[in-house]
């Protein structure tokens, strides 16, 4: 007898009775109306109105249905995919019921069976990892690098064109560097085929490159990370600036500096939305060196991402004035220009960067490469396998006259 026939006659002699089938149902159709009804009378309570009544906007009025014509008129009447998720994410945000349980389910998951989300991953000794670095280690491919490279080289050779060399350095993942406070054992001897596609293209073309990943494996000794952050520390920011500033040739007369104190716990912490009555994870505090006075003429532009505003962006939690641009400036002398935008990825920046080169030369204003000699191009190593590599056509930047 097979296993179909099996199941098949185990179910032909079940016998349930009417009243635990009725319980059954009441109990499924309990949990399946429960949230929403829930929901709508929250939401009509505080707001006077209802939510999800904004899905009947999703629909075409009367008037656009006497507008249609054809076919490709009628394919026009319905919301875009991106709208119905934006609606979605919306509904999904307000629910009442989901904000109530998600911490207390959520601290069950970390503090009592060791576990995340799918976001934030639970390390060893008390230490949080993103998923996403995980799988770019999972996924990643040379390809994927020399694809980055691409895009990268193009940006080069616009700026050789200006008089301006450029930098690439990619920050390496807290998870590529310490992969056994993740997995232990198994995790030794992680490596990024991303990585090494990238750096082998760059190189063969001559690009200069500040590559962190043997520096920060040889220095792995000491708290290159934050805890509960994708973020380096101090320590690690420190060492990244003094590489580039050996490239770059421009130890100078150091300013005066201060010390500065900040608290937090991390990004990936509040990924975990855990309730405040946790205790595995505590608040970090870091000592940060932030320059005094005014900077002198910059000859950098530092392209990036959070990593160059940690420190620096109030918004992250980690306090201001002590980024990796100011500790530059610190090493160097010379004050450094910034644009660096949070969770944009590796193209944000570059993207920023040729809008206002173009913007600059058709109303004949000054550019951010004006007086610039080197352009300093950092984005997170994860960037490398997922991120989305725009591709920017530089020759249509007018030249100036």
């Amino acid at each position: 007898m097979t296993r179909e026939e099996q199941a098949r006659g185990y179910l032909e002699h079940t016998r349930i009775s009417p009243a635990a089938a009725r319980i059954t149902v009441a109990v499924f159709l309990l949990m399946l109306f429960a949230p929403p009804a829930f929901q709508v009378c929250r939401e009509y309570a505080d707001k006077g109105r209802v939510a999800e009544a904004g899905v009947l906007k999703l629909l075409p009025d009367r008037s656009r249905l006497k507008q249609v014509r054809g076919l490709r008129d009628a394919g026009r009447l319905f919301a875009s995919p991106e709208e119905i998720k934006a609606f979605e994410t919306r509904v999904e945000e307000g629910q009442y019921l989901s904000r109530a349980l998600r911490p207390a389910v959520q601290y069950v998951l970390t503090v009592g069976l060791d576990t995340g989300n799918e976001k934030a991953l639970t390390g060893r000794k008390g230490e949080l990892f993103y998923s996403e670095e995980l799988r770019a280690l999972m996924t990643g491919d040379s390809a994927r690098g020399e694809a980055a490279a691409g895009e990268i080289l193009r940006l080069r050779r616009y700026l050789a064109s200006r008089g301006v060399e450029l930098i690439v350095m990619p920050v390496p993942n807290k998870l590529y560097v310490y992969p056994e406070r993740f997995a232990g054992a198994w995790g030794k001897g992680t490596e990024d085929p991303s990585l090494e596609g990238l750096l082998r293209a760059l190189e063969k073309e001559g690009c200069r490159v500040c590559d962190l990943s043997e520096l920060f494996r040889q220095r792995r000794d000491r708290d290159l990370y934050l805890k509960c952050d994708t973020h380096w520390t101090p320590y690690g920011l420190s060492l990244a600036a003094e590489s580039l500033a050996r490239i770059t040739g421009t130890f100078g007369r150091a300013p005066e500096t201060r010390e500065l104190i900040a608290s937090n716990r991390g990004d990936i912490f509040d990924m975990l939305q855990l309730p405040d009555m946790q205790k595995k994870y505590a608040e970090e505090t870091v000592t940060l060196l932030s320059p005094v006075g005014e900077p002198a003429d910059s000859r950098i532009l530092l392209l990036g991402d959070s990593y160059s505003n940690i420190y620096s962006d109030g918004s992250l939690k980690w306090g201001r004035d002590a980024g990796l641009a100011e500790r530059l400036r610190c090493l160097t002398g010379s004050g450094v220009d910034k644009l660096a935008l949070n969770a944009g990825g590796a193209s944000a920046s570059r993207r920023e960067l040729y809008k206002n080169l173009i913007y600059s030369a058709k109303n004949h204003r000054p550019d951010l490469l004006e007086g610039k000699t080197w352009v300093i191009y950092e984005f997170a190593q994860r960037e490398i396998a997922l991120g989305d590599w725009e591709s920017l056509d530089w020759n249509k930047i007018p030249k100036g006259e």
